[in-house]
């Protein structure tokens, strides 16, 4: 068998267990649990960088905004 085709097989298999493992994760794990383990790891923050309760923390990120600058030529 070729390089190429070892390498494709390896990942469709990768593929494949990962898709597998999220589906047993998703039928496996109730939402309970996940919603316990992010508002666990939400609260371990304890606001120190400056986040503040669940209910405010954006769901994307915020970058700081860039100032135009203009040059004169």
């Amino acid at each position: 068998m070729s390089t190429g085709r070892r390498l494709a097989l390896f990942a469709v298999a990768l593929v494949a267990v990962f898709a597998v493992a999220y589906g047993v994760a998703a039928v496996a794990v109730p939402d309970s649990v996940v919603h316990s383990w992010n508002q666990r790891a939400h609260d371990s923050h304890g606001g120190a960088a400056g986040h503040g309760s669940g209910d405010d923390c954006p769901s994307t990120p915020v970058h700081p905004t860039v100032p135009d600058t203009e040059f004169d030529s």
